[in-house]
């Protein structure tokens, strides 16, 4: 005759191979998930790459405005002084 087992031996096997199956799927899940948000990481730094190139840019045109700002301000000094010495 076989053995029976310690009592709620079957029972104990049924909900370890469950916790192992839902241990896989979640597994699976999270890769899905992972991939997904790797990606959306992926456009994310796409966009905010194409930003602080354009800030870049932007940073450059208004450093040259300022200096042609400067430079005028300089040269209608400059003539006033001028004007200042005349008289």
């Amino acid at each position: 005759m076989k053995g029976r087992g310690k009592k709620g031996e079957k029972k104990e096997r049924k909900e370890k191979g469950r916790e192992e199956r839902r241990g896989r799927e979640y597994k699976k899940e999270w890769k899905k998930e992972r991939g997904k948000r790797r990606e959306r990481k992926k456009k994310e730094g796409e966009g905010r790459k194409e930003k602080k190139e354009e800030k870049r840019e932007g940073e450059g045109k208004k450093k040259k405005e300022r200096e042609k700002r400067r430079k005028k301000k300089e040269k209608e000094k400059g003539k006033r002084e001028k004007e200042r010495e005349k008289r």
